[in-house]
């Protein structure tokens, strides 16, 4: 090796040594630490995702217990809704509860027609029309009972035609959620 240059290094031997620890630090980060890093971050965001929470100072967000029944009580398996979509059951299930609680808020059901049910990603929306004869209280009264209903139920447009005791047309919908697995 050439002298002049090992008295450089001599010379200069801190440099070689801050140089040399530099490499082995940097070898050491991403053999070991920045691996791990990467595990963490994939798993923090998986746990996320999940709604996990890892920090032990936040408690986890707890679904409550009407909000599961909600869900449970509105849903069914993918095949089952897709079934009961496509044969007019759940329509047909639709007019008839609509039905019973127009009767009891006073209403008085002249006509019922079916509508369309639409199949979407994770549920099936089921379109009827209901006509009766009712005042502004029964409609009131309607959809206060339509909004305690157990059921994803919801009067997506009306018309009230006349004052006092009047034709009333509804379209109503309701949602049945898809789910994975063997409940039905």
């Amino acid at each position: 090796m050439n002298t002049l240059l090992l008295q450089q290094l001599r010379r200069h031997w801190q440099i070689v040594a801050a140089a040399t620890l530099l490499l082995a630090f940097l070898a050491t980060h991403f053999m070991i630490f920045h691996p791990a890093r990467t595990r963490l971050e994939h798993a923090t965001t998986r746990a996320q995702s999940m709604r996990v929470t890892l920090d032990p100072d936040r408690q986890p967000v707890l679904v409550p217990p009407r909000v599961v029944a909600l869900f449970a009580e509105n849903s069914l398996t993918t095949a089952r809704a897709v079934e009961l979509g496509n044969s007019g059951e759940l329509t047909a299930d639709l007019l008839s509860e609509a039905s019973e609680i127009a009767n009891r808020c006073g209403m008085d059901v002249l006509t019922t027609e079916p509508g369309a049910a639409a199949q979407q990603g994770e549920a099936v929306q089921v379109r009827a029309r209901l006509t009766a004869r009712a005042d502004y209280s029964d409609l009131v009264r309607f959809m206060d009972a339509i909004s305690r209903s157990p059921r994803l139920i919801a009067v997506d447009h009306f018309v009230l035609k006349g004052s006092g005791r009047s034709v009333c047309e509804l379209s109503i919908v309701r949602y049945v959620l898809k789910r994975s697995g063997s409940r039905s």
